[in-house]
């Protein structure tokens, strides 16, 4: 997801720069299927954190900083 989101950046910067708009527009839609990974990413700990004990919660609360710092530091994730 981080090598995934990171090409999106570039792809972005890139377009802005060549003020491509077919690419800004591919670009958006690929951001579409990295917020629904994360979403399933994210759904899954959450099933998990239920069923789980202390370590995994702590784990699962690793892993979403995680998500976070990713989408934060990918302008075009969110």
């Amino acid at each position: 997801m981080s090598r995934i989101s990171l090409a999106l950046l570039n792809d972005s910067v890139e377009a802005f720069l060549r003020r491509d708009y077919y690419l800004a527009d591919s670009i958006v839609d690929k951001t579409e299927g990295v917020r629904s990974l994360e979403n399933e990413i994210v759904l899954f700990l959450d099933k998990e954190k239920t069923s789980s004990s202390t370590q995994h919660e702590s784990t699962n609360v690793y892993i979403k900083l995680i998500l976070e710092d990713i989408t934060k530091n990918c302008g075009t994730c969110k």
